[in-house]
């Protein structure tokens, strides 16, 4: 664990080059101040074992993953909205809080299989028969866990 004084040094001297990384992926300053600091909030629990002059590098390879991995969350999850509407008007999100939210809920609720098989559906755009070759199932098995695994985002976000 870092202390306080330390962690400052490290801010000051790295947050420039790390908030232009995340800036040129995230395109939104707040979305890339949040991973920013997402990283330091990382680094605040868990310093990790890098030398001090690779620390800078560390740090940005730490942020372009992180980015990337936001990138990849709203990426799923827009094309899941697009290819799977939700039916109720009532839901007032913006289109990228919805996103959050179903690649939040896919994260954190949906058990395997399903969630390996909705990510390669939609985030890596497999087709059934592809999704059944690389996990191995039957092709309607991955129909049946991804329609079940669509109706339990839609009633979570219908009833949320």
């Amino acid at each position: 664990m870092l202390d306080q004084k330390t962690l400052e040094r490290v801010f000051r001297q790295h947050y420039p080059k790390m908030i232009g990384i995340a800036r040129a992926l995230l395109y939104e300053p707040k979305a890339a101040e949040d991973a920013v600091f997402d990283v330091f909030a990382k680094l605040l629990e868990h310093a990790p074992e890098v030398a001090d002059e690779k620390l800078g590098a560390y740090l940005c390879v730490a942020v372009r993953n992180n980015c990337l991995n936001i990138i990849k969350k709203q990426k799923f999850a827009e094309r899941f909205q697009k290819l799977y509407p939700i039916e109720n008007e009532e839901i007032e999100d913006t289109d990228l809080e919805l996103s959050e939210r179903v690649a939040e809920y896919v994260e954190n609720r949906i058990g395997e299989p399903q969630k390996s098989i909705l990510k390669l559906r939609f985030a890596d755009d497999l087709t059934f028969k592809q999704i059944a070759q690389r996990l191995q199932m039957n092709i309607n098995t991955v129909y049946k866990y991804l329609t079940i695994s669509i109706n339990e985002i839609r009633q979570h976000l219908n009833n949320n």
